[in-house]
């Protein structure tokens, strides 16, 4: 199974000033910035024995956190167009707007499928 969190911290890092955290930010944090989890994570059956290679589809939830609506929509907008120049096949599935109270920052979330090997 290849690990495609590297790949991922490194395309979107540089939108965050290199503060993408998996599964929780260290506390305090700066904002921006932005969490990824593995929600999900489905081998798939290869038919071509011969390439004994497995295909993974992981969906993976990416939390981006900015102190303004506009600051997270901003952000979230480039991690989206960052993602089309990704080299692993991935796609949007789904997005959603939060407010944390607790930290008074924006989040906007977005759920995506990464296939890799």
């Amino acid at each position: 199974m290849s690990d495609f969190q590297p790949e991922l911290v490194a395309l979107l890092g540089p939108l965050c000033h290199q503060r993408c955290y998996p599964n929780h930010a260290p506390d305090p944090s700066q904002a921006p910035y932005v969490i990824y989890s593995r929600i999900s994570a489905r081998p798939q059956t290869v038919l071509d024995p011969a390439t004994h290679s497995a295909l993974i589809n992981t969906h993976c939830q990416l939390d981006v956190y900015a102190n303004s609506y506009t600051a997270a929509i901003t952000l979230s907008e480039q991690i989206k167009t960052r993602l089309t120049t990704w080299s692993l096949q991935n796609s949007l599935s789904f997005e959603q707007d939060f407010y944390e109270p607790e930290q008074a920052l924006h989040r906007v979330m977005l759920e995506i499928s990464v296939w890799h090997g």
